[in-house]
């Protein structure tokens, strides 16, 4: 029995250092990836299949109040800012994931439209909608008090 629980615990030590090295590498991919971004016939890109996408719209704000509740975010880091387009990057802090968050401000509609992606992996139970919804109540209690 004493063998037997020794060979159980390397299994699972291995299968842990294996899940680190998998998790690492799959960080180490999404900073080194161009994903397709960017208003493609006057909308964002569309998210795709997979449940790692979060996409919709909410009411404009000012833009520069925008960035600034992006530049709040944890790990975030603004890439482009035009007159009607905004992306960043947000890295997570274990393992180096790089999420893309976008957002659109078409112009003469009083809407912002938004995508956040992962760019690796199946699911991100749930993450890019967090963050939407955490940047959202930002935005509400800047504009509290502005």
């Amino acid at each position: 029995a004493l063998i037997s629980m020794k060979i159980l615990s390397v299994i699972i030590l291995a299968l842990v250092l294996f899940l680190i090295f998998r998790f690492s590498m799959l960080g180490k991919k999404s900073q080194s990836m161009n994903p397709l971004l960017g208003i493609e016939n006057g909308k964002l890109r569309p998210c795709g299949p997979k449940p790692n996408c979060a996409s919709g719209s909410f009411p404009a704000v000012d833009k520069n109040l925008l960035i600034e509740a992006v530049k709040e975010i944890k790990n975030a880091k603004v890439i482009i800012i035009s007159e009607n387009y905004l992306h960043a990057t947000i890295t997570s802090s274990l393992f180096g994931f790089v999420d893309d968050l976008e957002f659109y401000f078409p112009p003469g509609e009083p809407v912002i439209y938004y995508r956040s992606a992962s760019r690796v992996g199946h699911s991100d139970l749930g993450q890019n909608q967090k963050r939407i919804n955490q940047l959202t109540r930002r935005l509400n209690v800047f504009l509290s008090v502005w």
